[in-house]
């Protein structure tokens, strides 16, 4: 499969970067991905309203759940379990729609007070994180915003890049996080090897690009946004999805930039 044939992957006036274009060849299941797309430009049609937002993130995820839970049984097992938030302090990529849906959980499941500080806690985990890299929020022990007692406080309703990590190996985990430039060095010299799980990773990534795809084709953009960031622009908000719909812009302060091989958040 060429460049070319991958570029048609992807929707909208906007070509894609080399980047995009080479974690479609090695992260994307064309299959699943077509099928996100198909499913949520059915739901979405040519003006969506929020429900219409909200529906299709959770087609994505459902289809992106089904594929995966006929797959587990061959994959090797996995580590992970509640508790084990290592990788919770690294830049997770969502697109505004992901964010809705997660906002969407949050007034559902929280009470006022969890509401409360659950927005504390994001504006605080916010300015931490301005600028800094995964590396950076290893090091500094900067986890989501979203994490509270080691476990995920918005679990039901995580983005689809956050229901694709799955590890073979805590141990490997907990030592990228208490030293990343040395774990990654070692995986350089070959030392080391990966012990994350490539089927879900690329499955749930696919669901996304589906997903991107959908909006791109009724006019939304879709930039990559920063998970915490993002929640934390999205809970100042009394409606954010009908806020969105209104202004792609909304979400403007939580898009990620790259410097280097790194993903930040703009300075705030």
């Amino acid at each position: 499969m060429t460049d070319d044939d991958i570029r048609g992957w992807f929707k909208g006036p906007t070509p894609p970067s080399e980047e995009a274009l080479r974690l479609a060849r090695d992260r994307i299941e064309p299959a699943l991905m077509s099928a996100v797309y198909e499913e949520c430009q059915s739901i979405l049609g040519d003006r969506p309203t929020v429900n219409d937002v909200r529906a299709a993130v959770a087609r994505a995820i459902s289809l992106a759940e089904q594929v995966w839970s006929d797959l587990a049984d061959e994959s090797p097992e996995y580590a992970c379990e509640k508790g084990c938030a290592w990788c919770c302090h690294q830049t997770v990529m969502v697109v505004a729609p992901e964010v809705i849906f997660v906002a969407d959980h949050k007034e559902r499941a929280f009470d006022d007070a969890s509401r409360e500080e659950l927005r504390r806690q994001l504006a605080e985990r916010r300015r931490a994180i301005s600028g800094r890299t995964t590396a950076d929020r290893q090091t500094l022990d900067l986890a989501c915003g979203a994490l509270a007692n080691a476990a995920c406080s918005v679990h039901p309703g995580r983005p689809l890049p956050c229901r694709g990590g799955f590890s073979s190996d805590a141990g490997f985990c907990r030592d990228l996080f208490e030293d990343f430039t040395g774990v990654l060095a070692a995986l350089d010299e070959g030392t080391r090897a990966e012990p994350f799980l490539t089927v879900p990773k690329t499955l749930f990534n696919s669901a996304q690009v589906g997903l991107v795809n959908a909006f791109k084709e009724i006019g939304y953009r879709c930039p990559p946004l920063e998970l915490t960031a993002a929640l934390d622009v999205a809970m100042s908000l009394p409606d954010p999805g009908a806020t969105w719909i209104a202004d792609e812009g909304v979400f403007a302060d939580a898009e990620l930039r790259k410097v280097g091989n790194d993903y930040v958040t703009n300075a705030t």
